[in-house]
């Protein structure tokens, strides 16, 4: 049903955009911006790893290697499932079960750190996109905004509502293990991964710069706009797999409203998913576990 939602989405486009246009795109395709945008998926992994690392330190004794399977196991399971779902078990299966919980908490609060940069640029971009001057529409976009920023920088407010809905009522150990890795974090740990996401952030954005540059010239301003819509439509709409649809039909959209032709936006939107979604999802089949069985973690 998820993949029919993406394909779905996929054919919608495909009514706007005729495979010719799309086919002219890419033979008119600048090749040094499609290098240059390919070749900063080695910043963009490396910056993911670093974050990972870096969370990771929490627990003990975990080696480079088991690092590693961890994160491209967890990409290539989060490629197959809406919202990239699976990427939050996937990350656990290589390393210590009796810590599954706390990896999965960390993987949580990893992607929780990236949705919330991408709500708040999308906010932004989205009223600057459709030129809202509604007073009402400004004061509730800042005080979502607000409601975004506080969490994220005080991950104890998520901590200390989850036990006073019961979290030591939880039954199953993983469930509790995961919220209660909201306390491991110190003010230095979320500034120093907080950086880290808006790093993140920044170089897939130049990708798709770049990427969008190859087919058809266009500001930064006006494409930082349309990625940043893109990206937090996506986020509010995890419905399909690897969000395959809602992503290309959102630049598309998005960048439409801008002056920048269907082709071009879908055939960057496209580029964009290949190089950042397949070939990590491709290396993480190296890591693929000879056993797949989950232990027993309830007490």
């Amino acid at each position: 049903m998820r993949s029919l939602i993406g394909l779905i989405l996929l054919v919608l486009i495909l009514n706007i955009v005729s495979l010719d246009d799309l086919g002219d795109a890419f033979r008119g395709a600048r090749f040094t911006y499609l290098v240059a945008a390919a070749l900063l998926m080695i910043a963009n992994i490396g910056v993911q790893i670093l974050k990972w690392n870096y969370m990771l330190r929490f627990l003990k004794n975990i080696s480079l290697k088991d690092m590693l399977a961890s994160f491209f196991f967890g990409v290539t399971l989060g490629s197959f499932t809406p919202g990239q779902l699976g990427e939050y078990g996937g990350r656990a299966i290589h390393l210590p079960s009796k810590e599954w919980g706390t990896v999965i908490g960390l993987a949580v609060i990893d992607k929780l750190q990236m949705a919330g940069i991408m709500a708040l640029c999308g906010i932004v971009s989205l009223i600057i996109l459709f030129k809202v001057h509604s007073i009402f529409i400004m004061i509730l976009g800042a005080l979502v905004s607000i409601l975004i920023i506080l969490p994220l920088i005080r991950f104890s407010i998520i901590h200390t509502v989850l036990k006073r809905l019961g979290l030591s009522k939880l039954k199953y150990a993983w469930v509790r293990q995961a919220a209660e890795s909201l306390s491991l974090f110190t003010r230095q740990d979320i500034a120093v991964t907080t950086v880290l996401s808006i790093l993140l952030y920044g170089i897939i954005y130049f990708q798709l710069y770049l990427l969008m540059n190859a087919f058809e010239q266009i500001g930064p301003l006006d494409s930082f706009l349309a990625y940043a819509a893109m990206m937090f439509s996506k986020t509010l709409l995890p419905f399909s797999i690897a969000d395959l649809g809602i992503r290309e039909f959102g630049l598309v959209y998005f960048a439409s409203q801008l002056g920048f032709s269907a082709p071009a936006a879908l055939a960057s939107a496209l580029l964009l998913f290949f190089i950042n979604i397949v070939l990590p999802a491709l290396v993480g089949l190296f890591f693929i576990p000879q056993s797949m069985s989950i232990p027993s973690i309830k007490q």
